[in-house]
């Protein structure tokens, strides 16, 4: 089960997320995951949900930090992890990446139910 909280200030303005955990998808199916090495230190795995979940994910602290040059504090590790806070006051910019990145996950959601468990939390 993959554990997301999107973190808001009292004016509804989201500040960040947590990511923890991993989806499990292709064993809950019965599958067995197979992980190829192609390049080194590059595994490919046939977890849908956990890669869509990260991609996006990475995507919102690029467009935070590198597109919108907003101040980020974030971290990340091999076991299911990342969060990503912003340093300082959220803005309509950084709010739009983070919506967007909740809306993105609550589809994901809907098309593969029982695996994200999505939380707000006021901050």
């Amino acid at each position: 089960m993959i554990n997301i909280y999107f973190f808001y200030t009292k004016t509804n303005t989201l500040k960040g997320f947590k990511i923890k955990g991993h989806s499990h998808f292709f064993k809950k199916l019965g599958y067995k995951i197979k992980r190829y090495i192609f390049k080194k230190n590059f595994v490919h795995s046939k977890d849908y949900i956990c890669s869509a979940v990260s991609a996006v994910s990475y995507m919102t602290v690029i467009g935070l930090a590198d597109i919108c040059k907003k101040k980020v504090s974030y971290k990340v590790n091999d076991t299911g992890f990342m969060e990503c806070y912003l340093k300082g006051r959220p803005d309509k910019q950084s709010n739009i990446i983070l919506k967007m990145l909740l809306k993105t996950l609550k589809k994901i959601d809907e098309k593969y139910p029982g695996h994200l468990i999505i939380n707000m939390e006021e901050e």
